[in-house]
């Protein structure tokens, strides 16, 4: 079972630049197809701007494989001779598989997009295309604990029926699910970091990466995520859509996060 407290489509800037082993790890578990349909965009490396100068980072090109050479144990067997035998020959194959995922620039491409549409592809693959898989919309209250070992055994959660009224209201119903695995995906700032016996550090924010759609730019390298290193800080900026040539800048602004309603954070990012 699949909980999440809200399945529409989230507006967040977050995750939106996938490097190509993302790409390619999507496509070993047969979610390529999450990338298709929401204007996605090639990324072919990265490109560092440092005052006046550009250093261009190309991702390597197809027939460039990666991977270790086999394994080779060299021995004395039991007639005191050498001899030489492949170690592991499954995992050497799985080093150096061929490149299989499709690319129009003839290198390991990454993918840039918008966070939300991601998601909504994602979660729509596994309502319809995951077996035995149920996605429900829910809000986790807590941890449910085995009273002898205290292993968690579960969760309780609320859910929210369908209106039945005539005014809309619906109804909410409490209970508890019991799994032999519970995994929490909440986010650094999870009221579950606090549970006893988890050990979690609490998270420190030290900067916040503001974030700011441009129109109709043109990158130093075309489709390349452009890293500048400024006085102020690192910017960050890739193109998230084709469509009106969306390009994503992401700032980061180090200590309290400027005000936004006083126009403080504007006057600090211009």
């Amino acid at each position: 079972m699949l909980i999440e407290r809200d399945l529409s489509e989230p507006d967040r800037i977050v995750g939106e630049l996938l490097q190509p082993g993302g790409v390619r790890a999507l496509s070993q578990l047969g979610l390529a197809d999450v990338l298709e349909g929401i204007d996605a965009v090639p990324v072919e490396g990265y490109c560092v701007v440092s005052g006046g100068r550009r250093v261009g980072i190309p991702y390597p090109d197809l027939d460039q494989q990666t991977g270790e050479k086999a394994f080779i144990d060299t021995g004395v067997n039991e007639k005191g001779s050498s001899e030489t035998s492949l170690v592991d020959k499954k995992a050497n194959a799985q080093a150096t598989a061929p490149w299989y995922v499709s690319s129009a620039s003839g290198r390991k491409e990454g993918r840039s997009f918008h966070h939300g549409r991601v998601i909504s592809a994602l979660r729509r693959k596994c309502q319809y295309d995951a077996p035995n898989l149920s996605v429900v919309e829910g809000t986790v209250r807590q941890l449910v604990r085995c009273e002898d070992s205290t292993r968690v055994i579960g969760i309780t959660a609320a859910f929210r029926l369908a209106p039945r009224t005539p005014d809309g209201e619906s109804e909410t119903v409490v209970q508890n699910i019991y799994a032999p695995i519970t995994i929490v995906a909440d986010g650094c700032f999870s009221k579950f970091r606090a549970q006893p016996g988890l050990k979690l550090p609490a998270p420190k924010t030290r900067s916040h990466f503001v974030g700011i759609i441009l129109k109709d730019i043109r990158l130093p390298i075309p489709r390349h995520g452009t890293v500048c290193l400024t006085p102020e800080g690192p910017v960050l900026l890739y193109q998230i859509g084709n469509k009106g040539e969306e390009t994503r800048m992401l700032v980061d602004v180090k200590g309290k996060l400027p005000s936004v309603a006083d126009g403080s954070l504007k006057v600090s990012l211009q």
